[in-house]
């Protein structure tokens, strides 16, 4: 008896949530919302704006897609981390827009030349942490991952003592198209600094017009 009244108690609940979900919505297309949440998560604009329309739009609960996005997030990071990013421009399209505040990294060609210039700035070890991501997906090829970028940095080989604050926390947004290899890839990575320390990264301190 005690186990078909947890049943019922469950399925009022589930009942109670979809009642304010359905309310919620039907408030957004009476005040004139038409617009998809798609396209505006796809605007550049300000981050507050992009946080409100993340709320209104559920990130996917498809695990696969997401053990996708996510590997090609920390597969990215990883190289960049230990191999100084001699692979990064494999990770996106040739077409790609790599992106950190103002500086824009436009193609392959160009991605490679920023890394290849970070390399030449010396010893540096580096560690960029991904947090807080959520997947969108928008058709069978195409998705979207956003999230928080945490990058610690400093010069020569660790242990480090004494370390400084994180060098940025940005928000990021990536634009993910799936390939004929069924390999995922971005079509645009751009972070908005949020956090920036006094040791600016290299993404921010190099001209991508003197690359």
């Amino acid at each position: 008896m005690q186990t078909g009244v947890s049943e019922i108690e469950k399925l009022a609940s589930v009942k109670r949530m979809h009642g304010r979900l359905t309310r919620r919505a039907n408030r957004g297309k009476r005040a004139g919302n038409t617009m998809s949440d798609t396209h505006r998560l796809r605007n550049p604009g300000n981050v507050a704006h992009l946080r409100e329309d993340r709320e209104a739009m559920l990130d996917t609960d498809d695990p696969a897609l997401w053990y996708g996005l996510n590997r090609l997030l920390t597969n990215y990071w990883a190289d960049v981390d230990h191999n100084g990013g001699s692979q990064a421009h494999v990770f996106k399209m040739l077409e790609a827009l790599y992106a950190v505040g103002h500086n824009r990294f436009e193609g392959a060609e160009k991605i490679r030349a920023f890394y290849a210039r970070r390399r030449e700035r010396g010893n540096t070890t580096t560690r960029h942490l991904v947090g807080n991501l959520q997947v969108f997906r928008h058709d069978a090829r195409r998705a979207q991952t956003v999230g928080v970028m945490s990058l610690y940095r400093a010069d020569g080989r660790p242990p480090f003592q004494w370390v400084r604050p994180p060098a940025m926390i940005a928000d990021f947004e990536a634009q993910c198209v799936l390939g004929d290899d069924r390999i995922w890839r971005f079509q645009s990575h751009i972070l908005r600094p949020i956090f920036v320390g006094s040791d600016l990264p290299a993404s921010i301190s190099i001209d991508p017009q003197r690359l």
